[in-house]
């Protein structure tokens, strides 16, 4: 009898050691599975030749964009390029392809602007959650700028009919870079960019934003009343 309890006991507890065992083994695979997903994301998107830069359109848009370039090359709005004939031009690399990004703005309100936001949106982000959009693209001093900002931030005068050149910076192209990497997105996997003129403030305090015209209002939560009808 007693040797029969000391083999039942020597069984239970190789079962009960074989259990933890795979137990901690299985652990610590969901673990490593886990971390090899966070350090090595699948590709999102799968990488094209061919890319395209769209304008966002809205109504009373009080300015014209034209001239859009990339690496020093033009190209034109909504018409598909080759990334690899753009880069043999240019030298440039696929990863860096939105690189001198610029384009011109005319102003045609009639007005004089002291600040214009643009935005960068990347339709595509959308198929893993809400669309990516890059908005520190301003130009001038933000409204409710801090006294810092103020300090370090180049005001805008952009006259009536006049123009102006926006060029993505080389540091503005690498925060765009980290930021699409914060949802396992690459740029040379994107292929299609849309620039959104959001909006533009003028110098009697009156703001345009896709599509409307606004007068101030300090007692308002957004400072602002939209004119009815849409005029300036």
């Amino acid at each position: 009898m007693l040797k029969f309890n000391v083999k039942r006991f020597r069984e239970m507890l190789v079962l009960v050691i074989v259990c933890a065992f795979s137990a901690t083994l299985g652990f610590e695979l969901r673990s490593n599975k886990v971390a090899i997903a966070n350090s090595n994301p699948l590709k999102l998107l799968q990488q094209s030749d061919e890319k395209t830069i769209e304008k966002a359109e809205f109504g009373n848009e009080p300015f014209e964009l034209s001239e859009l370039s990339l690496q020093n090359t033009k190209i034109n709005l909504r018409q598909k390029f080759s990334i690899e004939s753009l880069i043999e031009k240019s030298g440039g690399k696929a990863e860096d392809w939105l690189e001198n990004l610029k384009f011109t703005l005319k102003n045609t309100s009639g007005k004089r602007v002291i600040y214009i936001a643009i935005d960068l949106d990347f339709p595509e982000t959308k198929m893993n959650g809400p669309m990516m959009v890059y908005n520190q693209l301003g130009m001038g001093i933000p409204p409710k700028a801090t006294e810092d900002q103020s300090q370090h931030t180049t005001p805008l005068v952009f006259e009536p009919d006049s123009t102006l050149t926006f060029t993505l910076t080389a540091k503005q192209l690498q925060l765009i870079k980290l930021f699409l990497s914060s949802r396992n997105f690459q740029l040379a996997d994107i292929n299609k960019v849309v620039i959104t003129v959001d909006y533009l403030i003028f110098e009697d305090g009156m703001k345009w934003q896709i599509g409307r015209f606004y007068k101030p209002n300090p007692n308002k939560p957004s400072g602002y009343d939209q004119i009815s009808p849409n005029m300036q």
